[in-house]
């Protein structure tokens, strides 16, 4: 499978998605994008974090279809089955089923990992403690 290269919005978002809230510039990426934004999260960040489920929360639809989609363990089915034209793209791109892994920023390189739970936290507060001081100028 070739490479698919995201915008850099797609990777911005991704590498806060469990840091704040990014619902608004989800809305800016293309559908296409929004998929592959999702199934990349699902695989990387912790549904029991309270930001990932907010950042989750206005795509039920489309995380509905990614999961009707899916390959059915329970039947001899091993590739995503939709009709979904957007998935159906993402699929004939990596011939059975969607590769996160071969996802690439602009530049052509492999996307970070995303902050983990503690990092994601410190970053947290110094955006607050940075809101502050911009606030009380």
């Amino acid at each position: 499978m070739e490479n698919l290269t995201v915008s850099d919005l797609f990777k911005e978002i991704y590498l806060n998605f469990n840091v704040t809230k990014q619902s608004e510039k989800i809305k800016n990426l293309t559908r296409k994008e929004l998929l592959l934004l999702l199934i990349l999260s699902i695989d990387n960040f912790s549904e029991d974090d309270t930001i990932v489920i907010e950042n989750f929360s206005e795509f039920t639809k489309e995380l509905e279809l990614i999961y009707n989609s899916l390959p059915d363990l329970y039947e001899d089915v091993d590739v995503v089955t939709t009709t979904d034209p957007d998935l159906l793209d993402l699929i004939s791109i990596s011939d059975k089923y969607i590769n996160v892994s071969k996802l690439v920023d602009t530049f052509g390189q492999k996307l970070p990992d995303p902050l983990t739970d503690e990092e994601a936290k410190i970053k947290r507060r110094e955006i607050g403690i940075e809101n502050l001081l911009d606030n009380s100028k």
